[in-house]
């Protein structure tokens, strides 16, 4: 083991990156070789005993190639699924969606002042209608999807639409609908990617309550059936467990809303606090903070109106977290009996989280605009993706004597638009210097969107959510749909 560390460390060394060895054990090795983010494509790639002769991904918005709340055709090739592709020399087609993306994409054009919007009109849907694509992912999909969800001839919703747009065709053309699971099963795959159980999860998030996620028991059942079905096709299976939802920037602590409203009206902390009925150890998603304005409003004029619903306090984070790690339980014994290997995304996210990612001497954060998460707040970056990426190449390579090139990090983020050297009026605003990662009560923080912003975003988040998980989100916090 000394040995293989001192190797690891040399070859860290070597692609000029700064990351934290984790304890030398087998899935830190895993975290250390996925961060640093050294290689490139080759043409004589080999998979070592996997084959990848057919290549099928199932999943949700995180395997689809989603950013900045959208399917895009210029964003899905950035995706972690073509990179591992790129990467292993394998064939991947996947379901392009046309300008401006479905549903429309958020752009962004200035940072001081920060301006976020979102594309006008509507995409004319899939570039070719003609491929079946071997990624059949779709975005806003629950465990309970990948069997029981199929593409329907007359979407209505902007869920059923993308996913029609990602299963529906060619099959449609001749009447046939699929679900994730029929599409992949006609693919005959050799080897199998699953990332699936995301959204069972981040839906604690979007409702501003762990009270929407799955039940453990329902979870249960529905993985242990998807990834047994799956397991049929006698593919190689490798499947990912689910990172802490409760990091994403999606939420915004409220040690930091604290200080901006301190900053905005010149009143004390506890003032601050009271107001909003806010601590600095609770989080509150984007839907929530767009109300901030009112509720300091509402005590200017009259008695105070603090929040009262859609605060994650701190026993809620710890259940959330909780219930990700039953999850992620269930998935290792689920795994293990049909013969998957296991790729431990939540570790890989959790480092990231603390010691952040360095590209071209930039240490990427999560925090909002920090380089690892788009303009939604939830789905990553080119960066971010590559670090996904190398995430599940360094599992292939570790445990099938697989020889894959992991992605370059410098350079994905050289490229990347999101990346803050490169981000609009980056070297005016000094972002293009070495960073340290800025903290706020062990969070990073970073520049946060406007209340109009945040209230585009999350909007385009919760209207594409399926008509099952805003039932949920109704049933428990129906605030958060209004």
């Amino acid at each position: 083991m000394r040995n293989l560390m001192e190797s690891l460390q040399m070859k860290m060394n070597e692609c000029s990156l700064s990351h934290r060895l984790p304890l030398a054990a087998a899935a830190s090795l895993s975290i250390a070789l996925a961060l640093s983010g050294c290689g490139g494509s080759s043409s004589n790639n080999t998979g070592g005993t996997t084959n990848f002769s057919s290549v099928t991904f199932v999943g949700d918005s995180l395997t689809a190639g989603y950013q900045n709340g959208s399917l895009l055709d210029t964003q899905q090739p950035h995706g972690y699924a073509n990179l591992i592709a790129q990467q292993a020399g394998f064939k991947m087609v996947l379901p392009l969606i046309a300008p401006p993306g479905a549903p429309a994409v958020l752009e962004l054009t200035s940072v001081n002042p920060l301006v976020i919007t979102q594309a006008s009109g509507t995409t004319s849907g899939r570039d070719d209608i003609t491929v079946t694509p071997t990624d059949v992912a779709v975005p806003g999909a629950f465990v309970y999807d990948v069997l029981n969800t199929y593409s329907l001839p007359d979407p209505t919703t902007g869920q059923e639409e993308i996913n029609a747009l990602v299963l529906g065709y060619p099959g449609l053309l001749t009447g046939v609908p699929n679900s994730q699971y029929t599409l992949t099963v006609s693919e005959k795959p050799t080897t199998l990617f699953v990332w699936i159980g995301n959204n069972d999860a981040l839906i604690a998030d979007e409702a501003g309550t762990p009270d929407a996620m799955t039940p453990i028991d329902v979870f249960t059942s529905e993985y242990t059936q998807a990834l047994g079905a799956l397991a049929q096709t006698k593919a190689q299976l490798y499947v990912a467990n689910i990172p802490d939802v409760t990091l994403v920037p999606y939420l915004v602590s409220g040690a930091e809303i604290i200080a901006e409203v301190e900053a905005q009206t010149g009143l004390p902390e506890a003032e601050v606090e009271a107001i909003l009925g806010l601590l600095p150890t609770d989080y509150i998603n984007l839907t929530t903070y767009a109300t901030i304005p009112a509720i300091v409003g509402c005590a200017e004029v009259g008695p105070p109106c603090p929040l009262t619903t859609g605060i994650l306090h701190a026993a809620d984070i710890v259940t959330i977290q909780a219930t990700v790690d039953a999850y992620n339980q269930v998935i290792d014994a689920v795994a293990a009996g049909v013969g998957a290997t296991v790729v431990d995304i939540n570790s890989v996210f959790a480092d990231g989280y603390a010691n952040g990612i360095v590209a071209n001497g930039y240490t990427g954060t999560y925090a909002f605009l920090g380089g690892l998460f788009g303009l939604d707040g939830i789905h990553p970056t080119d960066t971010g993706y590559a670090v996904l990426a190398n995430a599940f190449i360094t599992t292939v390579n570790t445990t099938q004597n697989a020889t894959i090139p992991l992605v370059g990090l410098d350079a994905i983020a050289k490229e990347d638009p999101l990346w803050p050297p490169n981000l609009p009026g980056a070297a005016q605003h000094g972002i293009a210097k070495p960073a340290a990662i800025s903290k706020l009560n062990g969070r990073p923080v970073g520049k946060l969107p406007t209340y109009a912003q945040a209230k585009l975003i999350s909007n385009l988040v919760l209207s594409n959510l399926p008509a099952r998980a805003r039932a949920r989100i109704q049933a428990v916090n129906p605030s958060m749909l209004k």
